[in-house]
């Protein structure tokens, strides 16, 4: 039966009771009202009152039952049914100065009960339970029948002092500040209520405005490259105004500058310098080179496409061939009609095919160019008088928009009528790049030894 109020069940209690008569604390000239334990039976024209009467340097108080006539004066608060005290006589600690018409300020004002467990003298404890369960409602139960229903190690839990108020949380701006206090005063027990309210309380602490740390503003744009060939440099900005540093706060960390390399074009290819004079027969052959100087690449230009060198055999008797140009004999064997020399006739311009005049080791060398994204394999093959063709040497020319050269070279040991000749893939889908003055596509031999 929890749902009663007050006022119904002390108007329950007022039909049940065996007497009009009302149990106060009964003390004179006591420190604290807390410290009154002696309880006396009012008349039953009489309600509980407390009274405060300072006597230097402490307050005193009185507690007991007096007249309901001074409830009832026309100078007091009240209404029809509840009324009130004199200001002058209201305690100051606890809750007895209202009480209704019919006797139950005990309840309505939360009176204090006294130390010792009375169940009230004005109700039937066990009827008022076995009627209306009484004993479950412990709210209305501590008051009226707490030793009936096993209420007497009941106590209501009250909060202790406030502790301190804390250090605020902020050391500039605006922060907060905690202080405490605890259901202590003392703690619920034996099923006793739990304090009433929030065991926190916060409230605002200001302190001096806080300092400005400098922040970065956004990069700017990355200038133009500091060079039109080759690599440079690019550079970009930022400033320490996001915001700006204020009140001693500190810089912005890091650069306000920031460079990156930029690659533009490349400043030369390159190119090759004439051929230098035939040297003085060294061992069978003769050499003679070039230089990639003419201009020399920069540092991202191209280097030269193909050999720095070129030998051919010595006069008397030697074997050497240096042919060029490009046809396509058969499916994927090159042969190259424009001959240079051919020492010893063992290049066939016919077919393509070097053919052995004599036994001996020989060295070979071919090379195919071509462009526009094009890749070409070349390989070297000897093709022996008795048993299978056989490649020796092999390498890939890719064109890149400009023209790129590969070259296959080797040694044999061909005996008389071995053959050695190129092989090239797609030949007769790729067009192949022939420049007598930089790009052959070429075919050469010399005998060794």
């Amino acid at each position: 039966m929890t749902g009663f109020g007050p006022l119904i069940w002390l108007s329950i209690a007022a039909c049940l009771q065996e007497a009009s008569a009302l149990e106060c604390l009964n003390c004179t000239a006591v420190a604290e009202p807390n410290l009154c334990n002696d309880t006396t039976v009012c008349a039953s024209d009489e309600s509980c009152y407390v009274q405060a009467t300072q006597t230097s340097p402490v307050t005193r108080y009185q507690m007991g039952c007096q007249n309901n006539e001074l409830c009832t004066s026309s100078n007091l608060h009240g209404g029809a049914d509840v009324v009130g005290r004199a200001l002058n006589l209201r305690q100051m600690t606890g809750c007895h100065e209202c009480c209704l018409t019919d006797e139950c300020n005990g309840r309505l004002c939360d009176h204090e009960k006294p130390t010792a467990c009375i169940d009230s003298v004005t109700v039937d404890c066990a009827l008022l339970n076995s009627l209306l369960n009484l004993c479950s409602d412990v709210d209305h139960a501590k008051t009226i029948c707490p030793k009936y229903c096993g209420l007497c190690n009941l106590v209501d839990g009250n909060w202790a002092d406030w502790s301190s108020w804390g250090q605020c949380d902020v050391t500039c701006e605006n922060g907060t500040q905690l202080r405490t206090r605890t259901c202590t005063n003392p703690e619920p027990k034996n099923g006793g209520t739990d304090c009433v309210g929030s065991e926190n309380e916060k409230k605002v602490c200001v302190r001096e405005l806080c300092p400005v740390d400098g922040g970065w503003s956004v990069w700017n744009r990355w200038s133009a490259c500091s060079v039109s060939c080759d690599a440079g440099l690019a550079t970009r900005q930022r400033n320490c105004n996001n915001p700006k540093p204020d009140r001693c706060g500190d810089h912005c960390f890091g650069d306000p500058f920031e460079a990156r390399i930029c690659m533009q074009r490349p400043c030369a290819d390159g190119g090759w310098s004439q051929w230098s004079p035939w040297g003085v027969c060294e061992g069978r052959q003769l050499a003679r080179n070039r230089s990639c100087n003419n201009p020399e690449p920069s540092m991202f230009g191209k280097q030269c496409a193909g050999s720095d060198m070129q030998t051919k055999p010595c006069s008397g008797g030697l074997v050497y061939f240096n042919a060029h140009g490009h046809s396509l004999f058969q499916t994927n064997y090159l042969t190259y009609p424009s001959v240079v020399d051919n020492l010893g006739h063992g290049y066939q311009s016919n077919n393509g095919s070097f053919v052995a005049p004599v036994e001996g080791q020989f060295f070979f060398s071919a090379q195919i160019c071509t462009s526009n994204g094009q890749t070409v394999n070349v390989q070297l093959r000897h093709v022996p008088l008795s048993g299978s063709e056989l490649a020796i040497a092999g390498n890939r020319a890719h064109g890149s928009g400009d023209y790129d050269c590969a070259t296959a070279s080797a040694p044999v040991l061909l005996r008389t009528g071995d053959q050695v000749r190129v092989f090239t893939s797609a030949a007769d889908r790729i067009p192949l790049f022939d420049d007598p003055t930089s790009f052959w596509t070429s075919f050469s031999g010399v005998l060794i030894q």
